[in-house]
C-alpha cells in the first residue's frame, strides 16, 4: 500500500475490512453536540439496537465511511436525502421545534457560532443513512463550513 500524503486521512472500515485514504477537505460529520443535546444519542442508539436486535451501529459506521468519501458536503447531503430534500419545516414539526429549543439552550461559543448573530438557527437538515433518502434511520444536524454537526439520531424515524 502506498503512503498517504499530508492532505489525506486514513480510515479503516471494519465491517468491509478495507482501508481508504480520504482527502482532508472531504466533508465531515461532527458529533460534538450530540451528548449535550440530551436527545437520541449513542447510548439511546445502543439501547434501541439491543431492543430490536438489529445493526444500527453497523449502518452508522458504513454511513460515516461513505459520507467521508464525497468531495463536498453538498454532494454528500444530496446523496443521502430524499427527492424532496433534507430540510424540515421548523414551524410545523414539533420534533424539530424541540431539537432547536434544546440546541439554543446549550449556549457555548461553538453552538453560538452555529446560531449566528440574529439568534436564528441555521437550517436544520436531516439525512437518511441509506442513499437516496432510504431507510428509517435518520440523523438531524446543522451544516457549517464543511461539517455536518449531528444533533440527533432517530433510528426508527418516529417523528411526525
Amino acid at each position: 500500500m502506498s503512503k498517504a500524503n499530508q492532505n489525506t486521512t486514513t480510515y479503516r472500515n471494519l465491517s468491509k475490512r478495507d482501508v481508504v485514504n480520504v482527502k482532508t477537505k472531504s466533508p465531515n460529520l461532527n458529533f460534538k453536540f450530540l451528548h449535550l443535546m440530551h436527545s437520541k444519542d449513542l447510548e439511546y442508539l445502543h439501547t434501541t439496537q439491543r431492543k430490536h436486535n438489529c445493526g444500527y451501529f453497523t449502518d452508522l459506521e458504513e454511513f460515516i465511511y461513505e459520507f467521508s468519501c464525497f468531495s463536498t458536503l453538498e454532494k454528500a447531503i444530496q446523496e443521502y436525502t430524499s427527492k424532496n430534500g433534507s430540510k424540515i419545516s421548523k414551524n410545523k414539526n414539533s420534533y424539530v421545534k424541540n431539537l432547536i429549543k434544546k440546541f439554543k439552550a446549550i449556549d457555548t461559543e461553538d453552538s453560538n457560532k452555529l446560531i449566528g448573530k440574529s439568534n436564528e438557527l441555521r437550517e436544520l437538515e436531516h439525512m437518511h443513512l441509506k442513499k437516496g433518502g432510504k431507510g428509517a434511520f435518520v440523523i438531524f444536524g446543522i451544516t457549517y463550513e464543511n461539517s455536518f454537526y449531528v444533533l440527533d439520531m432517530n433510528p426508527e424515524h418516529d417523528f411526525d
